[in-house]
């Protein structure tokens, strides 16, 4: 019955972090213009957010390895929670850039996904 228990917790965390970053990214652009963006720059913008987790993702999942996972589903809700604090208070492109780099580590798949492939298996067997 723990295994319910984590597999509840997974499921709340992955239903607030997939709802607070739809809810957000649609406006980012939006945000970004308001504050003089340019097209180009806005492409920059919403690119950071991809690039950073490509650039990443590898290294993460290493980290996953070497620390766990519990370690590093924390580390995503802290970098949830200052990117938050990051665009309520912008009022910069660069801070939005950072903001939408600092939601790109949150964001990414090892962190994520690494926990449900480890409950798939140990339930299987």
């Amino acid at each position: 019955m723990e295994w319910m228990m984590s597999l509840w917790l997974i499921l709340i965390a992955f239903t607030l972090h997939f709802t607070r970053h739809g809810i957000i990214f649609p406006f980012i652009p939006l945000l970004a213009e308001e504050m003089g963006a340019g097209p180009t720059m806005i492409g920059i913008i919403v690119g950071s957010f991809s690039l950073i987790a490509v650039f990443l993702s590898i290294p993460l999942g290493g980290l996953v390895d070497r620390y766990g996972v519990k370690r590093l589903l924390v580390f995503g809700v802290f970098c949830n929670v200052v990117n938050a604090a990051i665009l309520i208070q912008t009022d910069t492109v660069l801070l939005l850039i950072i903001a939408q780099g600092i939601s790109g580590i949150a964001f990414l798949r090892p962190i994520y996904e690494l926990p449900f492939c480890r409950f798939y298996c140990a339930v299987r067997v």
